[in-house]
């Protein structure tokens, strides 16, 4: 095998490896803003399905006293969904 489709094969299974491990790693806050999540299962299916609960939760401890908090994005794992509090 030649040195260039080696350099080339080792790259894409490096880049594959690295898109899946974003995939599946644990979720990340942003510095001074609080992550949000389940008690327990924090499965792609629950958020699917129950995420006005975690909405809601995030807003009873964080939003409601002015102050922002994230949770998990599945689509983009390293870019959590900020909410902010509106300030009138």
């Amino acid at each position: 095998m030649s040195p260039i489709l080696l350099a080339v094969a080792v790259l894409s299974v490096a880049w594959l490896a690295w898109s899946l491990w974003e995939k599946v790693s644990p979720a990340k806050s942003l510095p001074g803003i609080p992550l949000v999540e389940f008690d327990g299962d924090n499965s792609r299916e629950r958020y699917t399905r129950d995420v006005g609960s975690l909405l809601s939760k995030g807003y009873d401890m964080h939003t409601r006293h002015g102050q922002p908090f994230c949770i998990r994005d599945f689509l983009n794992p390293s870019r959590p969904r900020v909410f902010l509090p509106i300030q009138l």
